[in-house]
């Protein structure tokens, strides 16, 4: 069981919560190497990821309990990409898949989500000066590179799971 930070009533949930991950630094290291050497250990990381995003709505862009906006990019999307593609065991793939699905498509409102997804879909990436749900949007290059490459990721997991057309779009962005 956890106590859940994205609950607004701060009730205790059952199953796993995983928290202290900063994405973009690990999306490339130990979430590969996990899926290599200890899959099942990573499929229990992913499903924390998991159980936060039916909590609060969104995956987090940096657990470390609860949300916090300081990840450029949702580089948690690639990890699970990745494990739905390798068919890492000990996660719920359908949950996945809804939870970067909404990264990549749905325009947030709030600290959650891509900064900046509108002017991304709008002109396939993010101008200087561009306007997001929260106002003004920074780090716009790294934002647009971090985007395009979640977008080829989650395209491989939509190929995978049958969504051809959200795989074509996606590939398209990307």
């Amino acid at each position: 069981v956890h106590y859940s930070p994205f609950d607004p009533k701060g009730r205790v949930h059952p199953g796993v919560l995983a928290t202290d991950s900063g994405f973009w630094d690990a999306y490339r290291t130990v979430y590969p190497y996990l899926s290599l050497l200890f899959p099942r250990r990573l499929g229990t990381v992913l499903q924390g990821w998991l159980n936060a995003f039916e909590e609060g709505g969104w995956l987090p862009k940096w657990g470390s309990p609860g949300y916090r906006g300081g990840m450029v990019g949702s580089m948690g999307d690639n990890a699970l990409a990745d494990a739905i593609v390798k068919r890492i065991p000990g996660f719920n793939v359908s949950q996945a898949y809804a939870a970067i699905r909404q990264d990549a498509f749905t325009v947030p409102q709030g600290n959650f989500g891509r900064a900046g997804l509108g002017p991304y879909l709008k002109h396939g990436y993010i101008p200087a000066g561009a306007e997001g749900s929260m106002g003004p949007v920074s780090e716009e290059v790294s934002r647009t590179l971090n985007y395009a490459l979640s977008d080829f990721a989650i395209a491989n997991a939509a190929e995978a799971l049958g969504h051809g057309a959200d795989a074509a779009a996606l590939r398209a962005r990307a």
